[in-house]
């Protein structure tokens, strides 16, 4: 599944994922913990990703969080953060 990154707090290591399903916006949003990103690297903010659902110990979450598309500002952040 893919999606596009919403949120993430860094100082906590959790964000959220948009899926890219149905009508936009209209999704929950899944949550995903730096854990989760197989990197290790924050994605930036709007950032797509690939990932899988998990069962959570609240809701579903992400999990195997992997960037899909990145390039301009978004790559220039990713880097800098490596």
């Amino acid at each position: 599944m893919n999606g596009i990154v919403k949120f993430y707090n860094d100082g906590k290591g959790y964000g959220f994922i948009a899926p890219l399903i149905g009508k936009p916006d209209t999704a929950p949003e899944v949550f995903f913990h730096i854990s989760a990103v197989r990197s290790r690297v924050p994605p930036p903010i709007g950032a797509e990703v690939s990932f899988v659902l998990v069962r959570g110990t609240k809701r579903p979450q992400a999990a195997n969080v992997e960037l899909v598309i990145l390039g301009g500002a978004a790559l220039k952040t990713a880097i800098s953060k490596a």
